[in-house]
């Protein structure tokens, strides 16, 4: 008999385990997301013209959204590599379901990145640390989501594994 009881509180031990990983895994899938996008953007001041095409990989955990910004910027013609991580706090904005107010708290130049501070400042002040903005996330029939802000870029995140 106390052979049976050793069976049945295993059996009911590794099922409460099973169920809480499984849990958490739920909870976990909710609040992470990762996706990836190609953007292709030109901006045009005058005689200077700055464009830059990049792919980027964004990931989303509870508190912080990181960005990786991988590419190819041209200035006046000049070709520059574009390579920097943007790491943005965020919060969603109060009875406007689907949209969040951004702010930038760290971005890190690496590898090769060699695209002057002033041109990212200027051109892709998305990724300053100066500003706030707010994006709008729409959840497409695809499960692709579309992300919109009035400062740009807006683009389409392919959601990774959906496909």
């Amino acid at each position: 008999m106390e052979r049976k009881w050793k069976i049945i509180c295993c059996a009911l031990f590794f099922t409460l385990i099973l169920l809480t990983c499984s849990l958490q895994y739920v909870v976990w899938k909710k609040s992470h997301l990762t996706c990836s996008a190609v953007i292709y953007h030109a901006e045009h001041y005058g005689s200077d013209e700055f464009t830059y095409l990049s792919v980027n990989k964004i990931s989303k955990a509870p508190d912080s959204v990181i960005n990786m910004i991988n590419g190819r910027a041209y200035s006046n013609e000049k070709m520059h590599i574009l390579n920097r991580t943007v790491t943005f706090s965020y919060s969603q904005v109060k009875g406007s379901p689907g949209k969040f107010l951004l702010k930038v708290t760290d971005v890190r130049k690496s590898g090769a990145d060699n695209v002057h501070d002033e041109e990212i400042n200027k051109y892709m002040s998305f990724i300053s640390t100066e500003v706030e903005r707010t994006m709008s996330l729409t959840r497409l029939p695809s499960g692709d989501i579309l992300f919109t802000s009035a400062l740009g870029p807006f683009f389409v995140c392919d959601v990774d594994g959906d496909h």
